[in-house]
């Protein structure tokens, strides 16, 4: 079966083709397609082995169900898809900026070698903040246009998770630039000491 001949007991968890972390549920619902496909791990019943690989293996080969209530029996690993990222892949080289969720990048993606924008989430964040996280992501990979920033793909493997873009010459810097400025005029402030009446009226955008 495909997948399962490759399973390696030797090898880490999460360097398995079909296991996809902290994917967000509407991704994993999309995947799974057809009776016995799955992807990560779950709770299973029965007897315990020295790794989930080996516990796969033995369910696939018995077919067996996971749980007597399910009655769901493994058949089809699924594998990540192109913009499922490994963190490992990643190399973080400078901080760039901050979001409302954690640190911003510059980073570069092993083997090819191209220069990204990495969005962290903050490990600490409560787990609804990592779902809205991962839900931008989710957002951003379904548009592909030239005047929005390009999605490249998310790192779920293991934390910190991360969003990664194309990274754009100063972008981050004029994005906090305009922030700042935000923060002046709503205390009323400028930086030559006065707000045009063009930015009273109007204000600036929202980034």
């Amino acid at each position: 079966m495909r997948g399962i001949k490759t399973l390696d007991p030797e090898r880490q968890l999460e360097d398995e083709p079909w296991f996809h972390g902290v994917l967000p549920r509407e991704e994993v619902v999309r995947l799974l397609r057809e009776d016995g496909d799955f992807l990560g791990h779950y709770r299973f019943e029965g007897p315990a082995y020295p790794s989930i690989q080996e516990l796969i293996i033995y369910q696939h080969k018995c077919g067996l169900p996971v749980t007597n209530k399910s009655g769901a029996v493994l058949r089809a690993p699924i594998f990540r898809e192109h913009w499922e990222l490994n963190n490992d892949d990643v190399q973080l080289v400078e901080k760039i900026g901050r979001g409302n969720f954690g640190d911003v990048y510059k980073a570069r993606l092993a083997g090819s070698g191209l220069d990204a924008a990495v969005k962290t989430c903050r490990v600490t964040l409560p787990d609804e903040q990592k779902k809205k996280f991962l839900q931008e992501g989710r957002i951003l990979k379904q548009y592909d246009h030239p005047n929005i920033v390009k999605f490249i793909g998310i790192c779920v493997q293991k934390q910190p998770i991360m969003i990664v873009m194309e990274l754009v010459p100063g972008g981050w810097r004029v994005t906090a630039e305009l922030r700042a400025q935000q923060q002046r005029q709503a205390h009323g402030e400028a930086d030559d000491g006065h707000v045009p009446r063009h930015r009273r009226r109007h204000g600036l955008p929202r980034v």
